[in-house]
């Protein structure tokens, strides 16, 4: 992260360094930062009472362009997912 990222991303949001500084009751939005440990991520902030913006289901469909494209086909540039 650098400093313009952090002071814009700060105005809005307080940013951790780590998980365990997730303040308990929380949201948290994870960076991709997380991958491929965002499972893991989930599982350590419920022990505090915290929990992902997005679950793990979720974030795996965000993050996987085959599972999202063919729902946003129509209003997405044409795209392939494979060589052939």
């Amino acid at each position: 992260m650098d400093a313009d990222e952090l002071g814009a991303a700060g105005a809005q949001f307080v940013g951790v360094p780590q998980r365990s500084k997730v303040p308990n009751g929380s949201i948290a939005i994870a960076r991709y930062s997380v991958l491929p440990f965002y499972k893991e991520l989930e599982a350590d902030l419920a022990e505090r009472g915290s929990k992902l913006i997005n679950s793990y289901p979720q974030h795996q469909y965000v993050a996987d362009i085959s599972a999202w494209y063919p729902d946003l086909q129509a209003i997405t540039p044409e795209t392939w997912l494979s060589w052939d």
